[in-house]
């Protein structure tokens, strides 16, 4: 019998072998899968070509979304420059301001009447310091068409120049010995003392104006304790007075003026919204009679245009006894303001 070990003998019977037949064994077939689609599928090996273009313009599609964020990219990393060397500017401006005592009044010049006749019983509203503005526009003492008054100080032009110009925008070169550098070196700067080592892109001036407690124009300057001062820093500034824009008008607040907020312009001013952008700073000056007392800054945070001709600001209180007139200067980048008492006199003097 098959399997029977034989005791006596030892010999065991070998089992019966299988047949070839029964020792294959049919794959069972997927789920959703027949003969048809195992016939299908062993005769297609690539992709077809519309398949390939698809997949080309699906690919091209994505590249061109990377490649429109290369501008946007550096046009954002332009303008977190300019912010960055504005703050620097502004910051190394008010500095001198403090050092080289630029609001000592008796170096002012551009008043009715000659420095040396500056007395401490003077008495004078909002002006503008900027000597880069004074010779550049000609001598002209107003911004903005006789509105606002622009001093100069008692400087020559290159004296002018190097205090109200910004040096630190240094510019580097590469000489032409010095092999390219590599990612991450930054080349050296050729020193050149015959020439400007710095673009000259910024500069600055200062709207000095009585803090709201001394807008009184019958108060002497000796007793006028608290003036407040702006440093302006401007890039690519445009120094005539064809760069600079007032209202005709009065503007009017919408509202009661508290931290800025939106102004009407007449419709005979409109078309200096065309010369406003958003995040510009602009001034408003309030005055009495013809003399400027109040001179405020603010940035625009909305452009209306001639149909609805406003604007949205941003900036300090504003007191509704003086009507507001609008001032334009191109190219203002930042406006730093504090509160200061005016050098009637040197210290050395008194």
């Amino acid at each position: 019998m098959k399997g029977i070990r034989d005791w006596g003998l030892g010999i065991r019977s070998a089992p019966r072998p299988r047949s070839r037949a029964a020792n294959h064994i049919s794959p069972r077939p997927l789920a959703g899968e027949g003969p048809g689609v195992r016939a299908a599928n062993r005769a297609r090996r690539a992709l077809s070509l519309l398949e390939v273009l698809v997949s080309i313009f699906i690919l091209a599609f994505g590249l061109l979304g990377v490649a429109a964020l290369i501008p946007l990219g550096k046009l954002s990393l332009m303008e977190t420059n300019v912010a960055d060397r504005t703050g620097a500017c502004g910051r190394a401006a008010m500095r001198e301001v403090e050092v080289r005592r630029t609001l000592y009044y008796r170096r002012w010049y551009g008043l009715p009447i000659t420095p040396d006749q500056l007395g401490d019983s003077t008495q004078f509203g909002a002006v503008a310091i900027d000597p880069l503005g004074y010779l550049g526009s000609g001598n002209v003492v107003f911004l903005a068409g006789n509105v606002f008054p622009r001093l100069s100080l008692d400087l020559t032009p290159a004296e002018a120049d190097a205090i109200f110009r910004w040096g630190d925008e240094l510019v580097y070169a590469m000489p032409d010995e010095m092999a390219p550098p590599q990612p991450g070196d930054r080349p050296a700067p050729v020193p050149d003392m015959a020439n400007q080592q710095d673009e000259g892109n910024f500069s600055w001036f200062l709207t000095v104006c009585p803090s709201p407690s001394d807008v009184n124009l019958g108060v002497p300057v000796r007793l006028r304790r608290n003036y407040t001062v702006s440093v302006v820093v401007c890039n690519k500034r445009d120094f005539t007075s064809a760069a600079e824009h007032a209202t005709a008008n009065p503007v009017a607040f919408i509202g009661g003026g508290y931290g800025g907020g939106t102004i009407q312009l007449n419709s005979a001013d409109a078309d200096i919204l065309d010369r406003i952008e958003n995040d510009q700073w602009v001034m408003l000056f309030g005055s009495s009679g013809v003399t400027p007392v109040v001179a405020k800054w603010y940035r625009v945070v909305g452009v209306g245009d001639a149909a609805t001709p406003y604007l949205t600001l941003v900036g300090p209180d504003w007191n509704n006894t003086f009507a507001p007139r609008l001032l334009v200067v191109e190219g203002v980048t930042g406006v730093y303001s504090t509160t200061v008492q005016l050098d009637a006199d040197l210290t050395w003097t008194r």
